[in-house]
Order: structure tokens, then C-alpha cells, then sequence
């Protein structure tokens, strides 16, 4: 989830303040959508300032079509947006007009996460409901989405889908996962070829005729070093029929 801080960045009335309250009286997460195709929080702030004349943009958290969530006031903010019942209830915004359009999955699964990680930082917001749930606006056609559903998927959790940046970001880590394992793998094979045990190569039975020597050498695996320094000291003890001086380990 990424969170955009537009605190003290969106228009506001040149005279009027929201009141403010304590986060224990935040006892809802009240969800809305705006009834708009399109539009932003600055958009919502200036329609809100200017048109109704209020304080300033009535939600706490704004969540973009592309799941981008925006947030416009501190908690303890208390926006216009469920009348009455403004005190004990943090509004969240999904940009849409779900009466002809439907969330995206994108701003979905963000609002989703937003509204998990709200009731963890709000103690006493146990209850999550949509603005038409709230008194008196039963005939609010908001947000329209069904909040059985929503209350469900919330306590059941759904996949939050990647934005393009992650995917991006995961695929750039995958290559380098693959790049990084195929060279500790190509590394691995050359130490074990470097390091592992092997029986006489055939240039060392051909110049000396055995890998043994009738029992001179004891080990009948060793490492290609090992098998290499065999050779030279058996050279110095005149070993060897001398056909093959320079020892190709490869």
C-alpha cells in the first residue's frame, strides 16, 4: 500500500477549522466513493471549500483508481462526511461513481489493506460500515459496493495485486536471483571439478603406466591436484617413461 501525505497541502476555507477529537472516540471506518467518474483530493478539497463551504475535504483518506491512497487529514480530524455521527467515524474515499463503474482491483485490495491497518492503529474502530449504513442516510447511494462483501473480504483478506511498479521491481529481483544462482552454480561445478576425488587420469596411466604403480600409491581417488603433485615427485624419483612431462590438468 502506498500512502501519498497530503496533510496541509489541500485547499482549505480561509476562516473555518474542523473541530478535532481523541482517537478513542473513533469508533468506525465509514467507506464512501465520490460519485464522480474520475477526480482527485484536491479536486474533492477545492468541490468542498468552495461549493459547501466546509472546512476542507470531508475525508480522512482518499484511494485513487490505481490504488494509490492519499491521506488529507490526521485521524484525529473530524471531516463532514457521515453527518451526526462525524465524531466517532474516519471517512475513506474510493475515487469512482460505483453506480455505473466498479472499484478497480487495484483500488479494491488498497482500501482493504487501509481499512486492516486503520483498526490497528484505532483501538476502538471495531466496526466498518458504508456511508448509506450510517443514520439517517439510507438513502445515500454510497458507496453502492457491497459491504457484505467488503466486511467479508476484509476479515477473510484477498490478494493485494502488484502495481506495475512492483511487478517491476519483482521481476528486476527475480533476474538477479537467477543471474546470482547460475553463478554460485558454475562456481559450485568448477570447485567440485578443482576439488573432487577422482580415479587416475589417463595421462598419468599413460606416463606412469598404472594409477598405482604396483602399490606405490595407496589412495586410489584424489583430487586432480593431488594427482598432479604425484606426478611430480614421481618424476623426481625418475619414475615415468617421460612421454608426457607437461601434465594437462584440464
Amino acid at each position: 500500500m502506498k500512502i501519498i501525505d497530503l496533510r496541509g497541502k489541500l485547499p482549505v476555507h480561509k476562516t473555518k477549522k474542523y473541530s478535532t477529537r481523541k482517537l478513542t472516540d473513533i469508533r468506525s471506518i465509514a467507506i464512501h466513493h465520490s460519485l464522480t467518474v474520475s477526480g482527485s483530493a484536491e479536486a474533492f478539497a477545492n468541490y468542498h471549500v468552495t461549493t459547501n463551504g466546509w472546512p476542507g475535504i470531508a475525508y480522512t483518506y482518499v484511494v485513487q483508481r490505481d490504488g494509490t491512497v492519499y491521506q488529507c487529514w490526521d485521524h484525529t480530524t473530524i471531516g463532514y462526511h457521515v453527518g451526526n455521527s462525524n465524531k466517532h467515524a474516519l471517512g475513506i474515499c474510493m475515487v469512482g461513481d460505483f453506480r455505473t463503474q466498479q472499484p478497480t482491483p487495484e483500488q479494491y485490495a488498497a482500501t482493504l489493506e487501509l481499512t486492516r491497518w486503520l483498526q490497528g492503529q484505532l483501538p476502538n474502530a471495531t466496526v466498518v460500515k458504508g456511508h448509506s449504513e450510517y443514520p439517517d442516510y439510507s438513502w445515500k447511494a454510497c458507496p453502492v459496493i457491497s459491504m457484505d462483501k467488503f466486511r467479508k473480504d476484509l476479515s477473510e483478506g484477498v490478494e493485494t495485486p502488484m502495481t506495475a511498479e512492483e511487478r517491476k521491481e519483482m521481476d528486476d529481483l527475480k533476474k538477479q536471483v537467477r543471474e546470482q544462482s547460475a553463478r554460485i552454480e558454475a562456481q559450485a561445478t568448477e570447485l567440485a571439478a578443482a576439488t573432487g576425488r577422482i580415479e587416475a587420469p589417463a595421462w598419468f596411466v599413460q606416463e606412469f603406466g598404472s594409477g598405482d604403480l604396483g602399490g606405490l600409491i595407496s589412495e586410489p581417488t584424489m583430487t586432480k591436484e593431488g594427482w598432479r603433485n604425484n606426478a611430480i615427485s614421481l618424476r623426481t624419483q625418475g619414475f615415468g617413461n617421460g612421454r608426457n612431462k607437461c601434465v594437462d590438468i584440464k
